[in-house]
């Protein structure tokens, strides 16, 4: 029996993205880059949806890439990239590949500890930021 012919669809595919690999907007969907292209945007720490990988700014001078929304892959504070050094799975391991920012980056040894980090410096960010609002309105008055 003859094997039924094999029709690419590559180039509808591709005819959805833009040349810097964000999804355009069909049928309503959110703007969307390829996984394979976010490095680019990662190392500019620029906000991204790909396929269950993000990159997120959680304040102004923290950045981190999840993958599947809560696993932290890397985070950029204050311009200094952190990242870990636990095992996960193939998917995440592909995640951490595309997405690993250029430069010199601080390993921890677990996930907890990167999370650990990222939570601290977000307090400390959160605690400057109020004080210097209060220190602005004292001196308003």
């Amino acid at each position: 029996m003859p094997r039924p012919e094999i029709v690419p669809q590559a180039a509808s595919w591709e005819a959805e993205f833009s040349p810097d690999g964000r999804k355009g907007r069909i049928k309503g969907r959110e703007m969307r880059t390829l996984n394979r292209n976010c490095r680019a945007l990662v190392d500019r720490c620029e906000p991204f949806t790909g396929s269950n990988l993000s990159g997120v700014k959680v304040t102004d001078k923290i950045y981190v890439v999840y993958s599947y929304g809560w696993y932290p892959l890397w985070a950029c504070i204050a311009g200094k990239w952190y990242g870990h050094n636990s095992k996960h799975s193939q998917t995440t391991s592909c995640h951490q590949l595309f997405s690993k920012p250029t430069g010199e980056i601080t390993f921890f040894d677990t996930v907890g500890d990167l999370s650990s980090i990222i939570n601290y410096k977000k307090k400390v960010i959160n605690h400057l930021t109020h004080q210097r609002q209060k220190i602005r309105k004292g001196q308003e008055l």
